[in-house]
């Protein structure tokens, strides 16, 4: 009776290791960070703006807002926004609506409707895509949204600070 439990528990155990295994090889290959660096703000102008906050940023290949479906984002999620740079850009701001000089417009803006979950995505050379979800009402009355925080500004330009 022993010796059948023991072929039982053998699987599993092996199962177990090669799930920790993978987990230590994604954990060690893969930069761990709490929240992605994108944070988002309106201009003076009352335009979305997405920031790249990486002290050590890596160059930009597209810079988009994407409205998901009701259930989770996917690469199939309609664009309200889009450019992209080839030659890779060495950017950190990106206003929605406009294109930067070297961007290629892939997709003009489109207004979002009201209420409506929005995700700023970057994707930066090498493939690393960055993501940050918000909505238009987070950004009123001047805020900044980062870390799944809204903020004053100078709370932002703080928790910012590359120095």
């Amino acid at each position: 009776m022993a010796d059948r439990g023991k072929e039982h528990w053998w699987p599993m155990r092996n199962l177990v290791a090669a799930v920790v295994a993978l987990g230590l090889l994604v954990g060690g290959c893969v930069p761990q960070a709490p929240y992605d660096p994108i944070a988002v703000r309106l201009t003076e102008s009352g335009q979305v703006e997405i920031v790249y906050t990486s002290c050590q940023p890596l160059p930009v290949v597209t810079a988009e807002v994407v409205a998901p479906g009701e259930q989770i984002f996917d690469d199939g999620d309609p664009r309200l926004w889009q450019v992209d740079f080839s030659p890779p850009a060495d950017l950190k701001q990106f206003v929605v609506g406009e294109t930067p000089s070297g961007a290629v417009d892939r997709v003009p803006f489109q207004q979002p409707q009201p209420g409506r979950i929005l995700v700023a995505r970057i994707v930066l050379h090498g493939d690393l895509a960055l993501y940050h979800d918000f909505t238009l009402d987070d950004l009123s009355g001047g805020k900044v949204t980062y870390r799944q925080k809204n903020m004053a500004p100078e709370d932002f330009r703080r928790e910012t600070s590359c120095g």
